[in-house]
């Protein structure tokens, strides 16, 4: 068959319609993926949308049906291992169902994240999925009334939807783990503000209260400056200050505890009979490390689901109640290192 796309002259909705031998209504619902026709039908059409080439006008059929099939998606750094994850879990599930993503990473930049809202507004989104971030987001700055979710990022709004691991029970399960092997527990982490980090704290807490150990400083070791070089500095410094104690840190992100475990390596401490360590977020190379890092595992693949599935429901659905917070449970990974 000849190809019908000229430089001048787009093949037309009703000449799809007319090769594919259906109603110009039924070629609309296929290529929008809104109402019901046959799989052998949709087959067809696609087929002769490929062929010919054709492409929708997405900005006159969002002035049409007020939806542009398109979610934009915030996320505070696409080089941590998680979120990067989470948002490519994300897009797959979203992609699935007939929508297209915009993702926006912030790189933790108020600034930055107040001027891609403004492009995503600018856009026509049709929801807004929020990840992470340094303060609880508030979906009454939009201009535009979109549905709006947060993972990992606690809204100032109660109406929005909160999804999260239960950072909480993994900081309490890993935290135990150090104290029944014997170990003097230490928290690691960035000293930055987060919904995760707080929770993960707390949980690290509540285990010392359990096991009736008084909190102190000498239990955290925060980590000031952004940057490797610092954590490494910082790192190495609290582990010489505290040699004549069975160290066991509990590292709030795997990032953390590979750096830690390289600055053990360094001054020939053996894990994990001399120290342990236990990660958070069970990433790629969690495995990799040596001694393989014990570590909390996120359930990524269900964080994205459950988050693709809600924010589909409330666009297509949007009087349609939700439950408003969902916890995704979490499990230790028990490795080499502690």
């Amino acid at each position: 068959m000849k190809n019908l796309e000229t430089k001048s002259n787009k093949v037309s909705l009703k000449e799809i319609a007319r090769l594919s031998g259906v109603s110009i209504a039924t070629v609309s619902r296929v290529i929008n993926n809104t109402g019901r026709f046959s799989e052998e039908t949709k087959h067809r059409v696609l087929n002769i949308v490929k062929k010919n080439n054709y492409r929708t006008n997405t900005l006159a059929r969002s002035l049409r049906t007020k939806h542009s099939n398109s979610i934009g998606i915030l996320v505070p750094d696409l080089t941590n291992d998680f979120f990067s994850k989470v948002v490519q879990e994300i897009e797959k599930n979203l992609f699935k169902v007939g929508y297209s993503t915009i993702i926006c990473d912030t790189q933790r930049d108020p600034d930055m994240e107040n001027y891609y809202l403004n492009t995503l507004e600018a856009k026509s989104i049709d929801a807004l999925i929020v990840i992470s971030g340094d303060h609880p987001f508030d979906s009454d700055s939009l201009t535009e009334k979109v549905p709006v979710l947060c993972i990992d990022r606690k809204p100032k709004n109660k109406d929005t939807i909160f999804i999260s691991s239960n950072h909480k029970t993994g900081a309490l399960i890993a935290t135990q783990r150090l104290i029944d092997k014997g170990y003097f527990p230490v928290y690691v982490s960035p000293d930055h503000v987060s919904t995760s980090r707080a929770s993960r704290i707390s949980g690290f807490k509540h285990a010392l209260e359990l096991n009736s150990i008084q909190f102190t400083q000498s239990n955290s070791l925060e980590l000031k400056a952004p940057n490797q070089e610092s954590y490494d500095k910082t790192i190495e410094e609290f582990l010489q200050k505290n040699k004549d104690k069975r160290l066991g840190l509990f590292c709030l992100s795997d990032y953390i505890a590979a750096i830690a475990i390289r600055q053990i390596h360094k001054l020939n401490l053996k894990i994990p009979n001399e120290i342990g360590v236990i990660g958070f977020d069970d990433t790629k190379y969690a495995s990799l490390l040596n001694p393989s890092l014990t570590t909390i595992h996120q359930d990524t693949s269900k964080i994205a689901e459950l988050s693709a599935k809600t924010i589909t429901k409330m666009i297509s659905s949007p009087n349609t109640d939700v439950k408003k917070n969902i916890e995704v449970p979490v499990t230790l990974v028990a490795r080499e290192s502690a």
